[in-house]
C-alpha cells in the first residue's frame, strides 16, 4: 500500500462524504461542513477539493458557494454505497459481526472489494433491496453515462432533529459519522429500541433510554430516523 493507495481511500472518502452531506440537504456542500464532519482544516479541504474538480468528481455550484458531486463523482459514491453495504450485510450473516465494529470493517473494506466479488456477494446475499439498517443498496452501476435514480435522502418528517417532546422508536441509523455510531453503541442503542425526547434546542435534544439519558447535537440527530413508539 503506497502514497497512491492512500491519496485514492481520501478521494472516495470525501466523495462518500460529500454524497451524504448532499442527502441532508438541498444546499451546496461547504468547505466548512467537510472540515467538520471529516475533522481535517479548511485548507485541506480547500486542497482536495481543487483536486476532486480536477478529476471531474465534483463541479462548483454558479453563483453559489459550494459544490456538487458530478455525474462521475456520484456514480462513484454509489458504489462505495454498495460496497459498503453489501459488505456489511455479508459480515453480519457469515460472521456475527455487529455494531462499530462491523461498521469500521466495511469502511476499510469497501476500498478494496473488487466489483465482480460485489456481484457475487449480492448473488450470495439474494439481491437484497434494503441492508439490515433499512438502507437501501444502489444497483451496480454499469455505464459511464448519469448515474441511476438513486435517493438516500432523509424524510424531514422523521428525523429525530425534528422531532419534539414525546416517545418514538429507532427506525433506522445512518452510518455517515462513526463517531455516532460510536457514541450509540457504548449507550447500547439500537435500531427498534424505543426511547422519549426529553427536551430540544436549536442545538440539541436530550433522549432517554431506559433510564439513562444522552444528549445529541442537532447535526448527529439528524442521522437518526424515528418512528412511533411501539409496545
Amino acid at each position: 500500500m503506497g502514497a497512491d493507495h492512500d491519496f485514492a481511500v481520501s478521494v472516495e472518502n470525501y466523495i462518500k462524504t460529500i454524497w451524504n452531506l448532499e442527502q441532508r440537504s438541498a444546499q451546496p456542500v461547504t468547505n466548512r461542513e467537510l472540515s467538520e464532519v471529516l475533522q481535517v482544516t479548511r485548507p485541506s479541504v480547500s486542497q482536495m477539493v481543487q483536486k476532486l474538480e480536477a478529476l471531474h468528481l465534483v463541479k462548483r455550484e454558479v453563483g453559489a458557494r459550494g459544490y456538487r458531486l458530478s455525474a462521475k463523482g456520484q456514480r462513484k459514491a454509489l458504489k462505495l454505497l454498495r460496497a459498503h453495504r453489501l459488505v456489511e450485510m455479508f459480515l453480519k450473516k457469515t460472521l456475527g459481526l455487529d455494531g462499530v465494529f462491523l461498521h469500521q470493517e466495511a469502511e476499510r473494506l469497501e476500498h478494496a472489494v473488487s466489483e465482480r466479488l460485489i456481484d457475487e456477494i449480492d448473488r450470495y446475499l439474494g439481491h437484497p433491496k434494503n441492508d439490515f439498517a433499512g438502507a437501501p443498496i444502489p444497483c451496480a452501476v454499469k455505464h459511464a453515462g448519469a448515474p441511476e435514480s438513486f435517493s438516500d435522502q432523509r424524510d424531514a418528517q422523521s428525523r429525530l432533529s425534528g422531532a419534539g417532546p414525546g416517545r418514538y422508536r429507532v427506525v433506522r441509523i445512518h452510518d455517515d459519522s462513526s463517531k455516532l455510531l460510536e457514541l450509540l453503541d457504548s449507550a447500547g442503542v439500537g435500531v427498534g429500541m424505543n426511547f422519549e425526547v426529553l427536551s430540544s434546542t436549536r442545538k440539541s435534544v436530550k433522549l432517554s433510554f431506559g433510564g439513562e439519558t444522552l444528549n445529541l447535537s442537532l447535526r448527529d440527530a439528524a442521522s437518526i430516523e424515528v418512528g412511533p413508539y411501539k409496545l
